[in-house]
């Protein structure tokens, strides 16, 4: 796959097959593709991320500026517009064949697959092709990854940007192919335009186990200049790159939007100031999470890791050791160090994670008392699996008793069997490897349990029928003028993403008494999202409850009237509908 000398730690070809067995390619990617494709086209935007991403992607398609993010018609800089404005390419070169939200989430599979293949080609650099193959298929059947990269999340680009330059970075330091630095200057700048600095800076730390090491190797006299300007080349493209949107960006949204972006969104997320973006938890929240985002790899990861504590003991310079623990472990301070955790960070050092994983393949092959348990837990995952996958298909015939609104008897119902019939067939080849068996059957079952269960959860979490509904019970009343009362940005992207309707804010006590006293000349009316209470200063039981709708368990949307509603002389502005 790639040209060049390969390490000397990396051919280990017969003791390697004997622990992984010999896979055929072909296969094994057309399974990790159908996981990663399975179920994103068949369910509805899902809180608490996606109507904000699809309607940010949304507005910017329809010539909402590309410098500028906006969500509902306001500015949005928690994130530079990168992600966005490959989305909005999707939407506009798909949304017509697969739908709006499938166009906007395959954005997310897509960045997801570009995951996986330079994860493989990272592995390539250090590994033979086996391995290779084996980190993408360990990294693309981690719970975490998965879960992630099934939702529209910019996090996904971001993983793809940070895995993109370190294979370049691999390429240029471990092969002498300096030519590859300045694309590794390329994929930091798109890291740095999908989610800020977070990006680079995961990218220079993982990069320190590359570059450390290479400045230990001997170079010569005539080289020195030609590196120097290469690094310097490759840096400056970089931040050309960046600069071609911070410059704009400061000019257009002002000072105020830049230092929202630069301070809060970047140091106030380490300082506690970012309060306001919520998500605040202690150091040790990844130490829970990061297991369980690593399953069902969990007992390789753990293997993995005491053979690189034992190795590097003894002096010894584990294949891509340098790289894959500064890659995982930087990641996972930097992330720490935040006071905003959420467990979709965690994706960006899951690529490590899965290459680290290569480096305990040795257990398949171990007796041990660890071994044993570690295969009997494959067996159990597989179990575990396979009982999803029956009360799926069970769910319809019992729909009152444990689920409601269940999905009717259909395709989906054959499919599970078909599964299962093939996964127990897969494993049950005891002449194939066990690793080999594993790979196969549970992709099998990763990709049915997707199919089934994301339209069965999406008559729970979809908001978009509340929307539409809510919209047009407003527009069968053409003399309310509405606005908003503190929406969230849920609710905000919700209406403009499926109604095309903005509603002006409005945060003041005053104003909002005096809409619904029936005494403001704009509007008549206000639109307010109860979250497990009433919101405060809100006397709802004097005015008329025009529309309602539970929103999930917790909240309660709400159109309310002033006493004067019917008056048809307003001078109404809102709500704004969108063009397109």
């Amino acid at each position: 796959m790639l040209a060049g000398k390969k390490m000397s730690a990396a051919p280990e070809s017969e003791q390697n097959q004997k622990q992984s067995g010999i896979f055929r390619p072909g296969l094994l990617a057309a399974l990790i593709i159908t996981v990663s494709l399975a179920g994103i086209a068949d369910h509805d935007l899902w809180t608490p991320d996606e109507p904000r991403e699809a309607a940010i992607a949304l507005e910017m398609s329809r010539g909402g500026g590309l410098i500028v993010p906006r969500l509902a018609g306001q500015p949005f800089v928690e994130k530079p517009p990168l992600f966005y404005i490959i989305a909005s390419f999707f939407l506009a070169t798909l949304g017509n064949f697969t739908g709006q939200t499938a166009a906007l989430r395959l954005t997310s599979a897509c960045c997801g697959l570009g995951t996986l293949f330079f994860t493989y080609l990272i592995g390539r650099i250090y590994f033979d092709r086996q391995r290779a193959l084996i980190a993408a298929a360990i990294l693309g059947t981690m719970i975490g990854f998965v879960q992630v990269t099934h939702w529209l999340l910019v996090d996904n680009a971001l993983a793809f940007f940070i895995t993109a330059a370190l294979w370049a970075l691999a390429r240029a330091y471990e092969h002498k192919r300096y030519g590859f630095l300045p694309l590794a200057g390329l994929f930091a700048a798109g890291a740095f335009l999908v989610k800020g600095f977070i990006g680079p800076l995961i990218i220079f730390i993982a990069g320190l186990g590359l570059f450390v090491p290479w400045l230990n190797k001997p170079k010569g006299q005539a080289a020195i200049g030609r590196l120097i300007f290469i690094h310097a080349a490759s840096l400056a493209t970089a931040l050309l790159i960046c600069a071609a949107w911070i410059i704009p960006f400061a000019m257009r949204g002002g000072s105020e939007l830049f230092r929202e972006w630069w301070w809060l969104n970047h140091f106030g997320r380490f300082t506690g100031e970012a309060k306001h973006l919520g998500h605040l938890s202690l150091w040790p929240y990844y130490f829970a999470v990061l297991p369980v985002y690593v399953l069902p790899w969990l007992g390789l990861f753990i293997a993995a890791l005491i053979m690189l504590a034992k190795k590097i003991r003894t002096g010894a310079r584990p294949a891509g050791g340098g790289l894959f623990v500064w890659w995982a472990l930087g990641t996972f301070l930097i992330l720490s160090l935040s006071a905003t955790k959420r467990e979709i960070y965690l994706v960006a050092l899951l690529p490590a994670c899965a290459l680290l994983c290569v480096h305990g393949l040795h257990i398949f092959n171990l007796e041990t008392p660890a071994a044993r348990i570690w295969k009997k837990f494959c067996w159990l995952w597989l179990s575990l699996l396979l009982v999803i996958l029956a009360a799926l298909t069970a769910a319809p015939l019992a729909e009152n008793v444990f689920f409601k609104n269940a999905l009717p008897p259909g395709w989906r119902q054959f499919l599970a069997p078909a599964i299962v019939i093939a996964s127990l067939l897969a494993m049950s080849r005891t002449k194939t490897p066990l690793l080999q068996r594993f790979l196969t059957a549970v992709p099998l079952c990763y990709a049915a349990i997707l199919i089934m269960i994301c339209p069965l959860v999406d008559r729970h979490k979809s908001y978009g029928p509340v929307f539409r509904a809510t919209a047009d019970a407003i527009r069968a009343r053409p003399e309310l003028a509405i606005a908003g009362w503190k929406l969230d940005e849920t609710t905000a992207a919700g209406f403009f993403y499926y109604a095309g309707l903005v509603f002006p804010a409005v945060s003041d006590e005053a104003m909002l008494a005096d809409i619904l006293g029936g005494r403001n000349s704009r509007f008549n009316g206000v639109l307010a999202l109860k979250k497990n209470t009433s919101p405060k200063h809100l006397p709802e039981k004097e005015n008329t409850v025009i529309f309602e709708s539970p929103m999930g368990k917790r909240r309660l949307l709400r159109v309310l009237a002033a006493p004067n509603w019917q008056i048809k002389n307003r001078r109404r502005q809102a709500p704004r509908k969108q063009d397109g």
